[in-house]
């Protein structure tokens, strides 16, 4: 009986510098559709894969299902219909939107989520462009800190003001009282305020890379 011999090769389109399967598995869907499939399944429980294709699979052509969930909870998604359905926009504001708010490599808001930060940012539409152009540059650009503080302030329920410090110093007043001073008695979870101005700006920074490298 003749032996089969197995012989392996590196693949050029393979080849990239990201480090994460969450990124990898967009150019094995561009190679799957340069080989002529017209559809391809990812397994995966894992949200950041699902953001990712979502933003990307404008730009695939197959047809992309997520199968995600175990048990019977486990669903097969059509992620390029729903991508469709989204817009091209919308799905580059919700990579935005959802680095920002907390995943693997960025630190999230004590106490506020995604759902609830998310139902703000569909009734305040103007600040969609600012999540959406996360990424493009890999320096943050004033303009888009200044709307992404500006959001912060409105998830924290203070839609009139614009600068986070403002906004930190009168949640502390509230949490202890106008005529008491904070002490290290104090029972006040600082966690809860919103962060500063000098915390928040690295905090764009390092997100504006996520996303930079998810693109």
């Amino acid at each position: 009986m003749a032996r089969l011999k197995c012989v392996s090769s590196p693949l050029s389109t393979f080849y990239s510098n990201q480090e994460e399967t969450d990124t990898m598995v967009v150019l094995y869907l561009h190679h799957a559709a340069a080989l002529g499939y017209k559809n391809a399944v990812v397994r995966t429980p894992d949200t950041d894969i699902f953001v990712i294709l979502l933003y990307h699979a404008h730009t695939i052509k197959l047809t992309i299902y997520l199968d995600t969930g175990s048990g019977k909870h486990r669903q097969l998604l059509n992620l390029s219909e729903l991508a469709e359905s989204y817009g091209e926009d919308y799905c580059a504001t919700l990579l935005g939107f959802y680095v920002f708010t907390g995943e693997d490599c960025t630190s999230s808001f004590k106490g506020k989520g995604k759902v609830g930060p998310l139902k703000k940012l569909e009734k305040n539409p103007r600040f969609q462009k600012a999540f959406r152009h996360l990424g493009d540059d890999w320096n943050i650009k004033p303009q888009v800190l200044q709307q992404l503080e500006q959001f912060t302030c409105l998830m924290y329920g203070q839609s009139r003001e614009s600068s986070v410090d403002v906004i930190r110093t009168k949640l502390l007043r509230k949490m202890e009282g106008e005529d008491k001073k904070l002490t290290s008695k104090s029972k006040v979870d600082l966690a809860c305020l919103p962060p500063c101005h000098s915390a928040l700006k690295p905090h764009v920074q390092r997100v504006n890379h996520r996303v930079a490298l998810y693109k």
